[in-house]
């Protein structure tokens, strides 16, 4: 085979009844064998065994390995003999490599699969710590050790390898995206509510929005502390009533002592979102930017900014959804268009539901092994105890820290990366305040709120 090589050979079977001049050296032959043709294999072999890149040292380790290991042995003692007919009819060491049998091999002392060496088992694992040598993926891991490698079951050991690499869970992208939670309609208005803090042209402005109806109040602020906050949240309070739940972030004048005491004085349920993770409070941010958004607009054209609030407040949110002010106060507001009276009246819609496609990362239960991410590093932690946010988790770190971190930021630990926590044997009471909220000290506060840069700001906003 190796001689005919070099030769484009076109082989066409002909039965005997069909070669009608019947070959009389191919009847007649001569008893006789040339072994010229060994000369020719010895010599391919030769070549290939040398362009081996290798050391000497490590070539003579691979061939005495390849002699102590039983497989590779009898792997070469069926090679030399011949395949059988049957895969029932070898060892059952050797079985795994019966569907290569064509490709297999040996050459000076060392089993080839084509032009790929056969690791002898004893080198094995120390071949699958070069493969992975610069911590690359578990796809271009197996691409590398595919190029010039051969075992049986080698993908399988490589994706082992990567998947139990510590340091690759360390510093492994961030998890994918989770499609957001379907928010639970209110059954009625203002019964939940979300509020954040925001800039624009170096002022503060506080914003509430209603789940409900979308509708959004904006109160310009003098300081950023829990009571000019609270002050300006009565005050909206005041005017569309006391909400049932409130949502917010973790930033201080949200979590001071004074603003619990206003929730539990007012009786409202103040719910902070996880650490990090915005999206939690995804309608109050969504809804900062569009607030912004209208007053950019507002400010660049020179018009008032608070007709683009009237408007917005007085535009349908779908098709067929009312506006914000219909399902806020069941009526629409008299804007610049002509409106008949009969319009302005006041009356109840019916508000349209939104569905949602949803796949969300696995549960995880308290005492879990897992990963979190901490400045764009997974370390090994524990969980400790569920919230109330059936995403957000409290766990505990190496350094025995707690922290409190949405699903997205927890990986599960199927390495068996222990973390040793003897206390854990039944779920402890850690209250939300109290859990470390890590933060970037270049773009955050202590409290894990996102400082955002000053903005242009329209200076009659009031």
């Amino acid at each position: 085979m190796l001689r005919l090589q070099k030769y484009d050979i076109n082989v066409v079977y002909k039965p005997g009844k069909l070669m009608y001049i019947s070959d009389t050296l191919s009847r007649a032959y001569l008893n006789e064998f040339d072994n010229s043709c060994d000369k020719d294999i010895d010599a391919q072999v030769h070549l290939l065994v040398k362009h081996v890149s290798v050391s000497e040292s490590k070539m003579d380790e691979f061939r005495r390995e390849t002699d102590c290991d039983d497989t590779l042995t009898e792997l070469k003692k069926t090679v030399k003999d011949g395949w059988p007919e049957s895969k029932s009819e070898i060892n059952d060491k050797i079985k795994p490599y019966w569907d290569y049998r064509e490709e297999i091999h040996e050459a000076q002392g060392l089993v080839f699969k084509g032009e790929k060496i056969v690791v002898p088992f004893a080198l094995r694992k120390e071949m699958l710590q070069r493969i992975h040598e610069g911590h690359q993926g578990i796809e271009r891991c197996k691409n590398r050790a595919r190029d010039v490698l051969f075992w049986p079951a080698m993908s399988k050991q490589i994706e082992d390898v990567v998947q139990s690499c510590d340091i690759c869970r360390r510093f492994q992208n961030s998890n994918a995206k989770e499609p957001m939670i379907k928010a639970e309609l209110p059954s009625r208005p203002w019964e939940k509510v979300a509020t954040d803090v925001f800039d624009f042209k170096n002022r503060q402005y506080l914003l509430i929005v209603d789940y409900y109806s979308k509708f959004f109040e904006v109160s310009m602020l003098n300081n950023l502390t829990s009571d000019t906050v609270m002050m300006n949240m009565k005050s909206i309070f005041a005017r569309h009533g006391i909400p049932e739940v409130l949502v917010s972030d973790n930033a201080r004048y949200y979590t001071s002592s004074k603003f619990q005491e206003f929730a539990k004085s007012w009786e409202f349920n103040h719910i902070t979102s996880s650490p990090r993770y915005q999206q939690s409070n995804g309608l109050a941010e969504r809804t900062v930017q569009t607030v912004k958004q209208l007053l950019k607009k507002a400010e660049y054209e020179g018009k008032d900014p608070y007709m683009s609030i009237l408007n917005f407040r007085n535009t349908p949110l779908d098709s067929d959804i009312p506006s914000p002010s219909q399902l806020l106060m069941g009526r629409r507001c008299k804007t610049k268009l002509p409106i008949t009276k009969k319009l302005l009246r006041t009356e109840v819609p019916e508000n349209a539901k939104k569905t949602f496609k949803t796949k969300e990362l696995s549960k995880l239960n308290v005492n879990d092994n897992v990963y979190v991410q901490r400045e764009k590093r997974w370390e090994p932690a524990v969980v400790v105890q569920k919230t109330d946010n059936s995403r957000s988790y409290i766990v505990k770190t190496e350094n025995d820290k707690l922290y409190r971190r949405n699903r997205k930021h927890l990986m599960e630990n199927k390495n068996n990366v222990v973390i040793e926590n003897d206390d854990l044997d039944t779920e402890p009471i850690v209250q939300p305040n109290t859990v470390q909220n890590e933060v970037n000290d270049n773009n955050r506060t202590r409290s894990g709120r996102m400082v955002r840069k000053p903005e242009r700001l329209i200076e009659n906003m009031n």
